[in-house]
């Protein structure tokens, strides 16, 4: 398993020079970073989030307020690579809606809506494409939408 450190562009040469020579002058032997990944702020109301300062999100809330899964793929989203990024819940909403659930749950809605407006929501060809005119379900079990179900 690789070591790595992911850092804010404002320690990099604590974490890339400073520390490593403190490891390797303690002498037991510990494990140097194997890659130093740094990125510009987070920031959060114009400032940049910092712990030590007390600006940000505690990680419990964001947990309760998001989920995991979603904040967790927010953050790699918004990863700030190339200039400071400012963080809003709504954009994890957003890009959890568009990004990992949209690139799921898109296609199966439009394959959905193609079988139903061309085929009457059958996906055996005997049945054929529907007459013009005809847009009644092919059964009474079928409530209509492009979802079965919805």
């Amino acid at each position: 398993m690789a070591h790595r450190y992911f850092i804010g562009k404002d320690n990099l040469s604590f974490h890339t020079i400073f520390w490593p020579a403190m490891l390797i002058g303690a002498g037991h032997g510990w494990r140097l970073p194997e890659d130093v990944v740094a990125n510009h702020y987070l920031t959060l109301g114009g400032e940049q989030m910092s712990a030590s300062r007390g600006h940000g999100f505690l990680l419990d809330d964001a947990l309760d307020a998001l989920g995991v899964d979603p904040l967790r793929h927010a953050l790699c989203a918004q990863n700030p690579e190339s200039s400071d990024t400012e963080f809003r819940y709504a954009q994890v909403t957003e890009a959890t809606r568009t990004g990992r659930l949209g690139a799921i749950a898109n296609p199966a809605f439009r394959v959905a809506t193609f079988l139903w407006r061309g085929f009457g929501g059958c996906a055996e060809p005997s049945h054929g494409p529907r007459q013009a005119g005809n847009h009644e379900p092919p059964s009474p079990n079928y409530g209509g939408s492009p979802i079965p179900g919805a």
